[in-house]
């Protein structure tokens, strides 16, 4: 994708802190009051008689009148007139027909958001972007279309990258982001009654409990799944061997796998990690959220990519 494209995309998602800022400090104050020149004294008398005493006149008192609130002072004194805060700063306007992008994100969550909003508070537009936006139902899909060339920006993992490269695409990496681990583990209720452990025992524990059970994930090369199966190897356990992890091609299958009794649980990140416990399927076991997948800290979670 040219250059061009990538400046326009990154400047409304990166400097719109900058121009509040900007805003912020461009108010201004008020004008200094206009001040009149000091009277001049009056002449001495032409010869040593002293001068006759004559009475005042008498003055008439005049409400005071500012250059800021009349017309006829503006413009008899034009520098106070011209004091004026300063006016905040034009956003720059496109330049040019909008520059056509389109864009795949593996899913709604929490993950991939950035593009999602993006679009929907018109920030695309205002940077001069007509963006079409493909939400997938996995990083699989997402994958897919950026190697076909029927997106040009895909929002994906690290560990879906390496997938892409190794396929032989190039791809220019324009932004990451340093996120908390954002998967967590709903867990089958009655799953749960069968184990001897809690919700709230340690997390080592719980790791050890899964031995035996059937997770599943969106696909086996997912970030959620390399999540879980360091995680599980980090309290001793082969993720080969000790649990049965299932690939379901897609959220929505893996949803509907736990809920009809196919799984005992699945990792994802929210909103969809709380469908099932929102609907009474199962209880959260285990949130990223808590630090509770400890070999996910500190890791770069997502970033976009283009062709």
């Amino acid at each position: 994708m040219p250059s061009g494209r990538i400046r326009r995309f990154t400047w409304i998602v990166a400097n719109t802190t900058l121009a509040l800022v900007v805003l912020a400090a461009c108010g201004g104050g008020q004008a200094p009051a206009a001040t009149s020149a000091p009277a001049k004294a009056g002449s001495a008398p032409a010869s040593g008689a002293p001068a006759e005493s004559k009475p005042a006149a008498p003055t008439e008192s005049k409400p005071a009148v500012s250059a800021q609130s009349s017309p006829t002072a503006a413009a008899a004194n034009p520098t106070a007139a011209a004091v004026k805060p300063p006016a905040a700063p034009a956003k720059p306007a496109p330049s040019g027909p909008p520059i056509k992008l389109r864009i795949a994100t593996p899913s709604n969550s929490m993950l991939f958001l950035q593009p999602i909003l993006a679009d929907r508070l018109g920030y695309f537009k205002e940077a001069g972007l007509d963006v079409e936006l493909n939400i997938m139902s996995s990083a699989g899909n997402a994958q897919a279309a950026l190697i076909s060339g029927s997106v040009d920006i895909a929002s994906l993992s690290p560990d879906d990258v390496v997938n892409v490269i190794s396929k032989g695409q190039q791809l220019l990496v324009f932004e990451v982001n340093f996120l908390p681990y954002a998967g967590e583990m709903p867990l089958r209720k009655d799953t749960l009654a069968k184990l001897n452990v809690s919700p709230t025992a340690p997390v080592e524990d719980r790791f050890k409990a899964l031995k035996g059970l059937k997770i599943g994930v969106t696909g086996t090369t997912s970030l959620h799944n390399q999540a879980l199966t360091a995680s599980l190897r980090s309290v001793g356990l082969d993720p080969q061997k000790d649990v049965d992890v299932i690939g379901t091609g897609s959220i929505e299958a893996m949803i509907a796998s736990l809920e009809r009794g196919h799984i005992d649980a699945y990792v994802v990140a929210p909103p969809n990690s709380t469908i099932s416990v929102a609907r009474g399927h199962a209880v959260m076991f285990l949130s990223g959220f808590k630090n509770e997948f400890p070999a996910m800290r500190n890791v770069i979670m997502e970033a976009a990519f283009a062709r």
